[in-house]
């Protein structure tokens, strides 16, 4: 409002002629790799803000697919926007008078300074909110896309397919000992999780501390969830990782503290250390703890609400009305408070160790030891009983993915056939169920059973996608029954 009339066309026809060529296709390209470009990485994100501005202006403006002014002024404040940096921009460029007077009229809403700097102070709120608003919206524009693999000497090589809200990085190699690798592609959107094999059992989570995922355009960083496998006996060689936006600050700090440096302290995730311990605590029971009956029944209540809330998440995706945007579906499916999850955790609640070593038992060992008891069909629905033993089997049989991953599969699996409920029946009146699972455990508590089961009866009636990530790892490794396989949907209310 209140701009002077110049001649902006001449002007953007010279800016476009310098514009650089963007790749189009979902072909990916290697960008450079090696530990030089982390330092690079770390010194850039020092920059001055005059330079931050003229660099996003200069790529805004080399985006082919935009043909107007106003659109390469949406593109900019889109870009400003999810960078969190609006208000910064506007407020530098409002510091420069004489630009001001020279492009725009008195009257102008800019060059009014109380006006000016209450929108500047309105601006700032959004500064506390993720907003993906160019990631989502310019598809055909070209990313790099940087994977930081920190960890001990000795990494692994690893293929890597990243996944986002609006389409794939398809699979890409990554050296061994390599620390910093750049991949060209047209824009997935927002990263939402990624699939990770390699060749080595456990050598990913015994050697590999932490991943992120950095785009270089938006400075939006994602860190992939590769730490709460760590306390976990699995023995994956694939492995699905959802990733959670983070500020570039934590990115820097755990780079520094991989390289030495005396003031940087790496940022852990509190939730995350929490739930893996957990996870921890509920595997190591022994038969010791029958006596502790309310830490036990204190337990199944928290199970059911845990469950309960994850199920609420859901649902307020499907309808729109979720408080926190950043969370994708697959972190509501599949991530650390997740439903798949959720259900995994309870039913590991009461394990007994085994006598032998005093080994930890997991819930595969259970699913086992259900689908060969002579008893366990007895009175069970013959078509619920036929898809458990059918899954199982079909999981069973691959050896890429450990214990733990196909009990979290199983969960899916069961989701989207619609007979979870039947299911969870299945091994609640089970007779193994008293061979493996203390008195004092989740499964075993006719009240906690019953809440469970009432949660998992509203899980149905809505049909959802079934994240791209997980549906890859089936694919990939034909583990999906033959029902599940033409039910490309989850079901649950």
């Amino acid at each position: 409002f209140g701009t002077k009339k110049t001649n902006q066309a001449t002007t953007n026809s010279l800016n476009r002629s310098a514009s650089v060529c963007v790749t189009k296709t979902n072909k990916i390209e290697v960008v450079s790799s090696g530990e030089q470009a982390v330092r690079n990485f770390c010194l850039g994100k020092k920059r001055k803000l005059s330079l931050q501005l003229v660099d996003d202006i200069r790529r805004v403006l080399r985006m082919p697919e935009i043909k107007s002014d106003n659109g390469c002024a949406r593109a900019f404040i889109r870009l400003a926007l999810e960078k969190k940096l609006l208000a910064s921009y506007l407020e530098k460029l409002m510091e420069d008078f004489a630009y001001l007077v020279e492009h725009y009229r008195e009257y102008a809403f800019v060059r009014q300074e109380d006006v000016a700097e209450q929108l500047i102070g309105h601006l700032l709120i959004l500064t506390t909110v993720n907003i993906s608003s160019f990631s989502n919206c310019y598809l055909s524009t070209s990313m790099i896309y940087t994977v930081i693999v920190i960890g001990k000497a000795g990494t692994p090589p690893l293929s890597m397919r990243l996944f986002g809200s609006s389409g794939e990085v398809q699979q890409f190699e990554i050296p061994p000992n390599t620390m910093y690798f750049q991949v060209k592609n047209t824009n997935i959107g927002c990263v939402e999780g990624a699939l990770v094999s390699w060749c080595e059992k456990n050598a990913i989570v015994s050697k590999v501390v932490d991943m992120f995922v950095f785009c270089d355009r938006t400075e939006t960083c994602f860190r992939l969830d590769i730490r709460r496998w760590t306390n976990i006996d699995d023995v994956s060689t694939k492995m699905v990782l959802c990733a959670e936006e983070v500020c570039s600050e934590t990115l820097l700090n755990v780079i520094q503290s991989e390289h030495g440096s005396e003031t940087a302290t790496p940022v852990r995730s509190i939730n995350s250390q929490a739930s893996l311990a957990s996870t921890h605590s509920m595997n190591t029971n022994s038969d010791d703890n029958d006596a502790e009956g309310s830490q036990g029944c204190a337990k199944g209540v928290s199970a059911v609400e845990n469950i309960a809330e994850a199920i609420n998440l859901l649902a307020k995706y499907v309808d729109g009305v979720q408080t926190d945007c950043s969370r994708s579906l697959l972190q509501l499916i599949w991530g650390r408070q997740g439903l798949c999850m959720r259900i995994v955790e309870a039913l590991s609640d009461g394990l007994k160790a085994t006598r032998v070593l005093r080994s930890k038992r997991c819930v595969w060992d259970y699913l086992d030891l259900v689908r060969t008891h002579p008893q366990s069909s007895k009175g069970q629905d013959e078509k619920a009983w036929g898809l458990f033993c059918s899954t199982f089997k079909v999981l069973d049989e691959c050896d890429v993915v450990g214990k733990h991953t196909k009990a979290l599969l199983f969960v899916c699996e069961g989701l989207r056939l619609n007979c979870l409920k039947s299911w969870l029946s299945i091994l609640h009146k089970s007779p193994a169920v008293a061979k493996v699972y203390l008195t004092s455990a989740s499964l075993r508590s006719k009240e906690v059973y019953a809440d469970l089961a009432h949660l998992l009866a509203w899980c149905s009636g809505i049909t959802l996608d079934v994240p791209p990530a997980i549906v890859a790892l089936e694919e990939e490794n034909n583990l999906q029954s033959a029902p599940s396989a033409a039910a490309k949907t989850i079901r649950y209310w």
